[in-house]
């Protein structure tokens, strides 16, 4: 006889062995990026993964980029905000739980905040870390806080920031506004 415990563990043996397919489901429009295939090796070995810039270099700029990007959030100035952003890649923007694909939606997103009582507020970071993939990419992640009427919201964010000759830009960015932000 089987204990009635062995059959769970029984269960999820044989999903991990056999596999389960992943999948996932919505209601809405979801926007979705995959790769299809393993890059050759050879465009990895393209790529370092051992950065030539100094981690306390690239931190210095990141934040460099962070901060003039939180003071342009500040000003309200909608065209400043977007110089942050990259223009010639993909753009994906969340704020809250709104995906925004594409710099005019992230524009939209913006002025509509910016009419509304408050503005867009003002945004100050409480603390971020950075981590460097190459010479071109690198990721920070934090705690941002957003005052909006006087009241002040923290936010958790994470920032995917690509090197140009324009210096670092934005190509993907998460930000956790709690909903009465």
């Amino acid at each position: 006889m089987i204990s009635p415990r062995v059959l769970p563990v029984l269960a999820l043996s044989s999903i991990l062995l056999v596999g389960a397919p992943a999948c996932a489901t919505a209601q809405d429009e979801v926007i979705r990026t995959a790769r299809t295939e393993q890059p050759s090796l050879e465009a990895r070995e393209q790529h370092s993964l051992k950065p030539s810039v100094t981690s306390a270099q690239l931190f210095d700029q990141v934040s460099d980029t962070l901060d003039a990007a939180a003071a342009s959030w500040s000003s309200g100035d909608i065209d400043a905000i977007m110089g942050h952003y990259t223009v010639d890649q993909p753009l994906l923007v969340l704020y809250g739980d709104e995906p925004l694909k594409g710099p005019e939606p992230v524009r939209a997103w913006l002025e509509a905040r910016k009419a509304r009582a408050g503005g867009l507020g003002t945004m100050n970071y409480e603390w971020f870390e950075t981590l460097q993939l190459d010479d071109y990419t690198a990721v920070a992640s934090g705690r941002m806080i957003v005052t909006i009427n006087g009241q002040h919201h923290r936010a958790l964010f994470t920032r995917l920031l690509r090197r140009s000759v324009d210096g670092w830009q934005i190509l993907h960015d998460q930000i956790a506004l709690p909903p009465e932000a």
